[in-house]
């Protein structure tokens, strides 16, 4: 659900994954995604905000330093690398694995 909602956005999109991955409560997972886009609402945002602060955002999906650690990961591939495309296409139908 987040990330098609996300699919016009790549960043934010990539980071519902690492932000929702081995979590099954929904709410948990809404909560701390609006609690981090709020915090950063652009990748250029999370260089500017210390760990600590990212990690209580987090806190409640578990895992929140290797999920910083991520967050921090992805954003800097975003923000080097150059373009990033993200295929919404099913698999079935030719898109990404």
């Amino acid at each position: 659900m987040y990330q098609e909602l996300y699919a016009h956005d790549g960043w934010k999109a990539l980071i519902c994954c690492a932000l929702m991955s081995r979590v099954s409560s929904f709410d948990t997972k809404d909560r701390c995604i609006r609690g981090f886009f709020k915090l950063c609402p652009t990748p250029s945002h999370v260089a500017n905000v210390n760990v600590e602060e990212l990690s209580y955002v987090v806190n409640s999906l578990g895992f929140q330093y290797e999920r910083v650690r991520a967050i921090s990961d992805i954003t800097r591939a975003w923000l080097t690398r150059g373009d990033f495309t993200i295929d919404s296409i099913d698999e079935s139908k030719g898109g990404n694995k």
